[in-house]
């Protein structure tokens, strides 16, 4: 996963039929699946066209439901 480039592991991912939410760059999310990729970092990495890492510098994974958060309606 950390040798894969970001927009690789991204586009298969969404070629497996999963949604995957880029609407925050640098933390990408696959809902209802739950891993969360971060593309972050102070270090001085390989960077892409728009500047965000070209590979995933870490990954959380939780449970299928951690991210709903992101997509309930507010108020």
């Amino acid at each position: 996963m950390f040798t894969t480039p970001a927009e690789d592991l991204l586009r298969r991912a969404a070629e497996r039929g999963w949604s995957v939410d880029t609407s925050q760059p640098e933390h990408p999310v696959i809902p209802g699946l739950s891993p969360g990729f971060t593309r972050q970092t102070s270090q001085e990495v390989e960077r892409d066209a728009d500047g965000l890492p070209r590979f995933v510098t870490s990954v959380l994974v939780g449970g299928k439901d951690y991210y709903n958060y992101r997509y309930e309606k507010r108020g």
